[in-house]
């Protein structure tokens, strides 16, 4: 499932609605504000930045979150493994 989150914030509203939990418009923002990509990409503790001081990962060559392209994933998989992806419904 493909979701474009054009609208950011009818979308935290509508999942607030799913999980029977009522926010308020503050609260919405406050959401959406905190979960987009260049807020998250800063926040060390969601960003992984900790795992270079460990040396868990190189900075140089790993990122935060990939580009989302839609089937990008073709690239990164192996010719036997792209089938078993893509036929998921």
């Amino acid at each position: 499932m493909i979701i474009c989150l054009q609208q950011p914030e009818l979308m935290v509203a509508k999942i607030a609605e799913f999980l029977g939990r009522s926010v308020t418009a503050h609260q919405v923002s406050d959401i959406v504000r905190r979960t987009c990509f260049d807020v998250m990409k800063q926040n060390s503790s969601v960003n992984y930045s900790w795992w270079d001081e460990l040396g868990m990962r190189l900075p140089s060559e790993s990122q935060f979150m990939r580009k989302g392209i839609a089937f990008d994933l073709t690239r990164s998989l192996c010719k036997k493994l792209i089938p078993l992806t893509l036929d998921r419904g």
